[in-house]
């Protein structure tokens, strides 16, 4: 995994989502998240998919007002773009999706390293934090 720092559009996996989304639309992003919240804890879940749902949870966030300022130039991009169609993937699928990538996925393992304080983890329950109170 590429990264240059440990905020949801700082990797080449969010980066690579987003091109897919800019031909594709919300109806990608919402493949993404409920793809990932239907996982059983079990299933293997590669970085590439985890980096594209944390991307993909906080485009839904920022959608319904809760995250703007977390995004790239990117992301912004597309949120202008696709908000309400965003808006209508709803928080619960992307809280869950979050939940199913910070408790067993390859990326975490990559963050963890035998820690849960690294900023990625503060990232990522923040973001669980913003998206339990658009519920």
């Amino acid at each position: 995994m590429g990264a240059w720092g440990s905020k949801a559009f700082e990797n080449d996996g969010a980066c690579d989502f987003l091109d897919h989304l800019a031909g594709a639309g919300a109806d990608a992003l919402a493949s993404v998240l409920t793809g990932i919240a239907a996982m059983d804890r079990g299933e293997y879940l590669d970085v590439d998919d985890a980096t594209a749902g944390v991307a993909a949870a906080e485009l839904v966030a920022a959608a319904h007002g809760a995250g703007d300022d977390r995004l790239s130039p990117a992301a912004t991009r597309w949120i202008v773009a696709f908000r309400d169609e965003a808006k209508g993937i709803g928080a619960s699928v992307a809280l869950r999706a979050v939940e199913r990538i910070y408790a067993a996925s390859e990326l975490r393992d990559l963050w963890s390293e035998g820690s849960d304080t690294s900023e990625w983890h503060d990232h990522m329950r923040e973001l669980s934090r913003r998206l339990e109170a658009l519920e």
